[in-house]
């Protein structure tokens, strides 16, 4: 053996020792790398499942948005995806009031009912104020909340009961519209939460969804106020606008097939007044509630075929549009309908009220321009019918239009007829009765100089400035003019006094509490003497209220104005009130005086006179046109007369004349 063959054998050992060493590092490295791989290849399976879930999900809660406009189904249904798909035990849904509360709206989901009964049942009703509860940190923080630990939540009522379930972690994100939290959305699960950036990206996504149902019932909510009458839900004003404008579009060529019924309420704001403006309210949802079955019970009835559109157009009016099949006997029909179904009491808590209503009815024609011109035709024949009292109907004509619009122009023309001055008083001479006749006064008269018909009588315009309530300021003027002209009054030639000037008060200015202060106030403004005016009434205003006009005539003629009652004999009762009233003298009527020549009537005037001289006052006869009847009224013992025999009533300047000669 040479020398260097063990060397040599040894050498071999090693090197395959060595080989084999690198061998197993290589195969460990490839194992390494395959597991390495496999691992690397086992999360990308799992992310893109992870993420094919997240789209899946943000896919569906899409399509719950777009196929919905009720709020509460669609948290309903997003709640269940949301559990189910990210293993989330149970899950609950808030809603903002506006008020700095978030509120349970009772719509929640739950996987597993019969463990989580304690944790539901005080969740489904839950209220937090902004910061308090997980809802609250969510509106506070204006983000998603992450939570493995509940008792670290400030305000965390129900951590007890998530606790006692095995709910260990939570988390909740916000519902925006735009940049305003609308509603919250918190989950509870067994399992620790793991915040991410992926779950927080389509935890915002869903939000954002969610949010677009939010907004448009927001919408629909503004349009439903904007067209409905927010009180009793009916169709307002708007929509009946919008639904006629179409309908009388629709007629045919004669305008016919379409009606209008106006119905005002009568008694309804005494409710008002008596038991507040609540109960108002809860009258007319009973109203309309009632107004709806009537209707109903009418179209079943008659079975025409016409469409009904029923609207509250404003306070206690009622519109109901007709389009079809009718006539007028059907028409007349249904407003009985609609009477009888109001005229049983409505229950109010525990008070019972009465209200009734008047009707008018209008139909269309080839007169009618537009759905309004036959509204107003129908709104016109409602406020005829209220003026007859209440269970009237009346049918719009043409004539009722025609009258309706002159007594409107008319009340138009008595409001500026105020505020121009347009009236003036004329004067009619009162005589004394005898051997020795004279002027002793003037009854003051109220004229119209309408700029288009010239000079128009009060019979004409009283009662229209009494229904638009100027009846008391023309008085009130009458008062102070009067008093100018006896102020401006030349001095009578021969007279022992100055004459008066009577003017005339109605029982509605007489009975003001400061009618007292407007006679001094026209008589210390004219600067005249108090007993050169006298007051006139009559017995009306002792049938409204006798005491109170006992008591301003005591006051008036304590301070030095006269008082008179006209029209005496015609009145109801004349004699029960005439000892009840301090007067300084009274009139016999002109209707009396006419009919002087009928035996019936002297004895009245008989009877007048005697009784006045009982009672030492003034007798004035009115209606004076023939020298006999002041003869024979003179041989009664009546005292003073007025008439066309002593002269017609005269502007002012022309008694003033009168006065001098």
């Amino acid at each position: 053996m040479n020398a260097g063959e063990p060397s040599g054998v040894f050498g071999e050992a090693t090197d395959t020792e060595a080989r084999i060493a690198r061998l197993e590092r290589q195969v460990l490295r490839e194992r390494m790398a395959r597991i390495e791989a496999e691992s690397i290849a086992e999360k990308g399976l799992r992310d893109l499942f992870e993420s094919t879930q997240r789209i899946s999900l943000l896919q569906k809660i899409t399509d719950i948005a777009n196929s919905s406009n009720e709020v509460n189904a669609s948290i309903r249904a997003a709640l269940e995806e949301i559990c189910c798909t990210l293993g989330y035990d149970f899950g609950n849904g808030y809603l903002l009031d506006g008020e700095g509360r978030i509120c349970a709206c009772d719509t929640w989901f739950v996987q597993e009912p019969q463990d989580f009964a304690r944790l539901v049942a005080v969740s489904r009703k839950a209220e937090f104020e902004v910061g308090n509860g997980l809802p609250g940190k969510v509106v506070a923080k204006g983000d998603i909340v992450w939570t493995r630990e509940l008792y670290s939540i400030t305000g965390c009522t129900r951590a007890k009961e998530a606790e006692a379930c095995g709910l260990a972690s939570a988390c909740a994100f916000p519902v925006r519209v735009e940049n305003e939290i609308v509603a919250v959305l918190e989950f509870f699960t067994r399992k620790p939460v793991h915040e991410t950036k992926e779950l927080s990206w389509l935890m915002n996504q869903i939000g954002t969804q969610l949010g677009r149902v939010m907004e448009r019932q927001r919408a629909w909510s503004l349009l439903q106020t904007a067209r409905h009458d927010t009180l009793t839900g009916l169709p307002n004003r708007a929509i009946l606008a919008d639904r006629a404008h179409a309908v009388f579009a629709s007629l045919p060529a004669d305008n016919t097939g379409m009606a209008m019924i106006v119905l005002d309420l009568n008694g309804f704001k005494a409710v008002n007044d008596r038991h507040g403006h609540h109960a108002g309210d809860k009258l007319l949802t009973l109203v309309a509630a009632r107004l709806g079955r009537s209707v109903m019970s009418w179209q079943e009835h008659h079975r025409l075929g016409a469409k009904t559109l029923l609207a509250r157009t404003g306070g206690d009016e009622f519109v109901l549009m007709l389009h079809g099949r009718f006539d007028s006997t059907s028409l007349n029909t249904l407003a009985e309908t609609i009477h009888d179904c109001l005229a049983p009491p409505f229950r109010m808590g525990n008070t019972s009220v009465n209200v009734g209503a008047s009707i008018g009815i209008a139909t269309s024609n080839t007169v009618h321009e537009s759905h309004d011109h036959l509204l107003r035709d129908a709104d016109l024949a409602m406020y005829e019918a209220k003026k007859l009292g209440s269970r009237r109907t009346i049918m719009f004509t043409r004539e009722l239009g025609t009258s309706v619009r002159r007594a409107r122009q008319l009340e138009g023309e008595v409001r500026d007829a105020v505020s121009k001055g347009q009236f003036q008083l004329y004067y009619q001479p009162i005589f004394t009765l005898g051997p020795n006749t004279r002027i002793c006064g003037f009854e003051a008269l109220l004229r119209w100089n309408h700029p288009m018909r010239g000079l128009i009588g009060p019979d004409e315009f009283l009662s229209c400035a009494e229904d638009i309530g100027a009846l008391s300021t023309i008085g009130e003027w009458v008062l102070q003019e009067a008093c100018a002209t006896i102020a401006r009054m030349p001095p009578m030639a021969g007279a022992v006094e100055s004459p008066f000037i009577s003017v005339n008060i109605a029982p509605e200015q007489f009975l003001l509490p400061n009618f007292v202060k407007q006679v001094k106030s026209a008589v210390n403004g004219a600067g005249v003497a108090p007993s050169r005016l006298k007051i006139e009434i009559t017995e009306n205003v002792a049938i409204i209220d006798a005491a109170a006009a006992a008591e301003v005539l005591t006051e008036i003629r304590r301070w030095g104005v006269k008082a008179s009652l006209d029209d005496f004999g015609t009145g109801y009762s004349s004699l029960s009130y005439l000892h009840q009233m301090p007067l300084d003298s009274l009139k016999i009527d002109k209707s009396f005086v006419a009919s002087l020549h009928e035996p019936k009537n002297v004895n009245i005037i008989r009877a007048i006179v005697d009784l006045a001289r009982d009672l030492e006052l003034t007798v004035i006869a009115e209606g004076i046109e023939t020298s006999e009847q002041a003869r024979v009224l003179a041989s009664f013992g009546c005292q003073q007369g007025q008439g066309f025999l002593f002269g017609k009533p005269r502007p002012q300047w022309n008694i003033f004349g009168l006065l001098a000669a």
